[in-house]
């Protein structure tokens, strides 16, 4: 299971992956299947706490559902300091939650994660350094998610053609997971 997760949404993955070999080694075999992605909405009209502990409990609830081994997180991120406490506050209480359930979760930062996409963008998908400029971060990983799945990827847009880069950014960590700690 993965979560791009913060104070007011996060985006959550839980994939499935199968690998090709006992030995665990990677091959182009392998495979990753999204059993469930979507983006999780915390309560704007709850205080700080309670709204937190209310988003924290819809994640868990996936979490019981399908039971991974692990969570992946993207590493918090505050962008304005008016989020950071939030944010902060957010991060701690999901990692003494998971603590309390002993669940392992692992961090993996925002940056690592979009480098891994240019990477994968211009070695896999031909894309060259100049072409990449024309994507802001969150495009970035969008198109690394059609390029690795081979596929136009509806499922990261609303139906109205917004793109959902918290749940794009979940199934990118299940994705840096598989390929780069497993």
């Amino acid at each position: 299971m993965s979560l791009d997760y913060s104070y007011a949404n996060s985006g959550i993955c839980v994939a499935e992956v199968n690998l090709s070999s006992p030995s665990q080694s990677h091959s182009e075999t392998d495979k990753i299947t999204v059993l469930y992605s979507d983006v999780l909405l915390s309560d704007k009209k709850l205080d700080t706490i309670p709204r937190i502990l209310g988003l924290i409990d819809k994640i868990l609830e996936v979490y019981d559902e399908y039971k991974p081994n692990v969570i992946v997180r993207e590493e918090a991120f505050v962008g304005k300091s008016s989020t950071a406490k939030g944010v902060l506050y957010a991060h701690a209480i999901l990692e003494l939650e998971t603590y309390n359930r002993n669940i392992e979760i692992i961090d993996i930062h925002n940056a690592t994660l979009k480098a891994y996409c240019r990477k994968y963008l211009t070695e896999k998908a031909f894309y060259t350094k100049e072409e990449l400029k024309q994507f802001d971060k969150k495009q970035v990983v969008a198109e690394f998610l059609k390029a690795y799945f081979s596929s136009d990827m509806p499922e990261i847009y609303t139906k109205r053609g917004r793109l959902e880069d918290d749940k794009c950014d979940a199934i990118c960590l299940s994705i840096y997971y598989k390929e780069k700690m497993l």
